[in-house]
C-alpha cells in the first residue's frame, strides 16, 4: 500500500504535490483524502473544467492550505487532466508533508 510520502516531492525551491482533482464538486476541499492506489492526494474544486477555471480554483485552495502566495502554485503537469503535478514555492518537503498529514487527519 502507498503512503502519503509518495505524493509529496522535494524539487528545487519547493515541493511538487501528485493530485487527482475532481472539478464541479459540490464543496471544495484540499485535502479531500488520498487515493493509495494512484498514489495521489485528492481534491475536489467546484469550478467546471473549462478555460482553466478548476485549476484556477486548484491553485487557490492550494495556496490557501500552506498559506502562501496564489504566485507561489502552479500546475506544472496535467493541465487538461483530473491527475496533475502542483508545485508549491517556498514550502519544505517535512513542512508539507506535516500539514498535509495533520490535514487528512482532521478527515478522518
Amino acid at each position: 500500500m502507498s503512503r502519503l510520502e509518495d505524493a509529496v516531492r522535494d524539487t528545487e525551491g519547493g515541493v511538487a504535490l501528485e493530485l487527482e482533482v475532481q472539478p464541479g464538486a459540490r464543496s471544495e476541499g484540499f485535502p479531500a483524502g488520498f487515493n493509495p492506489w494512484r498514489r495521489r492526494i485528492q481534491a475536489r474544486v467546484k469550478a467546471a473544467p473549462q478555460d482553466g477555471e478548476a485549476n484556477e480554483a486548484l491553485t487557490g485552495l492550494v495556496a490557501a492550505f500552506f498559506e502562501v502566495p496564489r504566485a507561489q502554485v502552479t500546475v506544472a503537469h496535467g493541465g487538461a487532466s483530473r491527475q496533475k503535478t502542483v508545485v508549491v514555492r517556498g514550502v519544505a518537503w517535512r513542512d508539507a508533508l506535516t500539514r498535509l498529514q495533520e490535514g487528512l487527519k482532521v478527515l478522518q
